[in-house]
């Protein structure tokens, strides 16, 4: 069994807490019971120690996070679960801390630690100390918060902005900078030709032209890899279908775009921008990397939600030999900043199905407007 505790300290807890709510629980072993399951089935870690540091109760969220398993926590002290380098400091951490007896609350925050595994491996954490109602010493939970999947996601924000930051910095050497060059040195020709040859001086002058449009043209794409064109006046339906429409001119893969129900025009800004760029990142891993023949990307209104889904039929899912791409992650992130549900799955007959959902309470979704096309409407 996987919870681990002290049974005659926690039955006295559980006797504290009747007499503090005032309610009474048929017997001991029903309130073990009830703080048996309570504690087993939450999936925060859960640590409770004693005012020496031993540990009296470990929950399965807790042998899970950190490697253990049969109770072999039940005992120890909870330095074993600190890297040796920071036993010290954590002992003078819980020296300070101001216990009451009889009382019971939150007693302080621990943010930005390590803790180590019984592997030896290290996991990011965040924990959350309560002193618990005893008739004895006191006992403080530990609910610990595993940060891994939070420090990936905020680093694959990081790599993410670097890597635009020197696509921008190459297109505008590469690209813009060239073409200006380019333009700089044909003024310099229109000046010698001028008075020589007039129909050099022509051709010079539509060279000219023909370069600044590229270079104007160069530069809306640029802009548009840092905010969407049209996403603010047109609405995120239409910001959609004119991505769907450019990256078809770039790859061979068919993409349609669809919007259902009502307008996406006034949307919150940083609400459409993520869902927008969710998109983005599923086409353009659809296209470069599942060589999908089809990508349809469905933007509907229901009632109490906007659901985004992006369909292909490309490779599929990487295997767990191929691990998945940081796009993913930054996806997921994004979901995770406008509180929306993100979901990543394989499709019947091949593909991938990525789904987002956001619930519209707090984000109410303005009228009609004739912004943004009506029906379900594909490029």
């Amino acid at each position: 069994m996987p919870w681990r505790v002290s049974s005659s300290r926690i039955s006295a807890a559980g006797a504290d807490l009747n007499d503090a709510t005032g309610r009474s629980t048929p017997s001991t072993g029903d309130t073990d019971a009830t703080l048996r399951a309570v504690i087993d089935h939450t999936p925060i870690a859960i640590v409770v120690a004693a005012l020496d540091g031993q540990i009296v109760l470990v929950n399965a969220a807790a042998e899970r996070l950190f490697g253990y398993e049969g109770g072999e926590l039940h005992g120890e002290s909870v330095d074993r679960l600190v890297p040796r380098a920071g036993r010290d400091r954590h002992r003078r951490q819980r020296a300070a801390y101001h216990y009451r007896k009889g009382a019971t609350g939150p007693i302080g925050s621990l943010r930005q630690l390590v803790g180590i595994r019984k592997d030896g491996g290290l996991v990011p954490v965040e924990i959350h100390l309560t002193q618990l109602p005893s008739a004895g010493d006191p006992l403080t939970m530990a609910s610990i918060i595993d940060l891994t999947e939070r420090r990936r996601l905020e680093q694959a924000v990081v790599e993410s902005a670097t890597r635009t930051q020197q696509r921008i910095g190459s297109d505008l050497h590469d690209g813009l900078g060239q073409q200006l060059t380019a333009v700089s040195f044909l003024i310099q020709a229109i000046r010698n030709a001028r008075q020589q040859d007039p129909v050099e001086f022509a051709d010079a002058l539509q060279d000219v032209s023909k370069l600044i449009s590229d270079a104007i043209a160069a530069t809306r794409e640029l802009s548009a890899g840092l905010a969407p064109p049209g996403l603010a006046d047109d609405g995120l339906g239409v910001a959609l279908r004119r991505l769907a429409s450019t990256l078809m001119k770039t790859s061979a893969t068919r993409i349609q775009a669809h919007v259902r129900g009502t307008r996406s025009a006034g949307l919150p800004e940083d609400i459409a921008t993520h869902l927008y760029r969710i998109a983005q990142e599923a086409c353009a891993n659809a296209v470069k990397h599942s060589r999908a023949a089809l990508v349809e990307v469905d933007l509907t209104f229901a009632t109490g939600e906007i659901r985004l889904t992006i369909a292909d039929d490309g490779d599929g899912i990487p295997t767990e030999s191929r691990r998945p791409g940081l796009g993913l992650h930054t996806m997921k992130f994004r979901a995770t900043a406008i509180g929306a549900a993100l979901t990543i799955e394989s499709r019947d007959g091949g593909g991938t199905l990525i789904s987002c959902s956001l619930p519209l309470a707090g984000h109410p979704v303005p009228a009609p407007s004739t912004a943004d096309g009506a029906g379900a409407s594909p490029v």
